[in-house]
């Protein structure tokens, strides 16, 4: 009896087992693929980046990716699967997804974000010269028009600064309170502002105005009335532009005296004209030289052209004042080109050495 059961509960054991189906194992085989896609966060942005592709932690794969294409790769194997970066100058990775482990096939992606660096542009180098003044900053005058001072010393500041700018506001037959006035438009007050160096000549005209005769011979009223009142506005126009710029250069030129201090041929008077003239001009020229400022210079053309030109009777070598006696009527008391080249010539040297006197 006993053997009876042992069979029958062996019977019972052997259906049972075979009602239970067998669980499959994992497939390892291919079918699996991977899309390593791109983003640049907040932008579009084609550009490339490289990326590796390890499976199991050793190297796999290697190739680039960008937003319009994916890297895809297929018939993979099971296995566990990361992506690592190149760094890419101008790129930060923000996030790559994963690493994910794949055990039956079907499409995967693993999402590799960047963000592009904000650059900030160098600032751009600027230099600005600002030239004010009269028919001297011009190079304007009867006799026609020479290179002026201005464009001699523009010509060197952009040696020093190739991205120099230059504006030339000087105006012929400005005298100081003309020039005054025009410092109240905005032409004038945007250009001062945004200079680095002014130049100033001003103040021939308030005593030209008293020349008669084609310059033989004086008002002095006018002269007298024309040096008082340069007087009460140079100080003024200092003061304006240091208004509206209280760092630029100002490198200003004193007034000369067109008048050999010495007698020639034909001009047998003037020497005592050049006393006369002189009586104002140094008047004008003590305006100048009064100003105090740690960035004014004054460059001496006063004393360069008495002492090289006029104690010698040469004024004519480098202005317009001396044409053959028997062509007064065209005196101008101008320089001449060469005037003018010895004038640029000591802004230059003013403006490196911080002053010629």
């Amino acid at each position: 009896m006993k053997k009876l059961y042992a069979f029958l509960f062996g019977l019972l054991f052997l259906f049972s087992a075979a009602a239970v189906p067998v669980q499959a194992a994992p497939k390892t085989g291919t079918g699996i693929t991977i899309n390593v896609t791109k983003d640049v966060a907040g932008i579009t942005d084609n550009t490339s980046f490289s990326v590796v592709v390890y499976k199991d932690n050793v190297k796999f794969k290697e190739g680039t990716i960008s937003e319009s294409k994916p890297l895809v790769l297929s018939n993979l194997k099971a296995g566990t699967y990361r992506v690592e970066e190149l760094a890419k100058s101008g790129y930060t990775n923000v996030s790559i997804s994963g690493p994910i482990t794949i055990s039956v096939k079907g499409t995967y992606t693993i999402d590799v974000v960047n963000s592009k660096d904000t650059v900030t542009p160098p600032p751009v180098e600027t230099f600005h010269y600002l030239a004010l003044g009269d028919s001297i900053a011009t190079g304007n005058s009867s006799r026609g028009t020479t290179t002026s001072y201005v464009t001699t010393f523009y010509n060197h500041l952009k040696t020093l600064y190739p991205y120099a700018t230059m504006r030339n506001l000087a105006v012929d037959g400005d005298d100081a309170s003309e020039l005054l006035a025009r410092l109240g438009t905005s032409t004038y007050t945007d250009e001062i502002k945004k200079a680095d160096v002014i130049t100033i000549s001003i103040g021939g005209n308030n005593i030209m105005d008293a020349g008669e005769n084609f310059f033989t011979s004086l008002n002095n009223a006018i002269a007298k009335a024309n040096t008082i009142k340069f007087e009460s506005d140079y100080p003024k126009i200092i003061t304006a532009i240091r208004t509206l710029n209280i760092d630029a250069r100002i490198i200003v030129q004193t007034l000369y005296n067109p008048f050999n201090s010495i007698s020639i041929k034909g001009y047998t008077g003037d020497p005592e004209l050049q006393i006369e003239t002189e009586a104002y001009i140094s008047r004008v020229n003590a305006a100048i030289i009064a100003v105090t400022d740690p960035n004014y210079t004054k460059v001496d053309i006063h004393k360069l052209f008495l002492e090289g030109y006029a104690d010698k009777g040469l004024m004519g070598n480098i202005t317009y004042f001396y044409p053959s006696y028997l062509l007064k009527f065209l005196r101008d008391p101008h320089p001449n080109q060469a005037g003018e080249n010895l004038i640029g010539s000591k802004f230059i040297e003013a403006y490196l050495v911080g002053s010629f006197q």
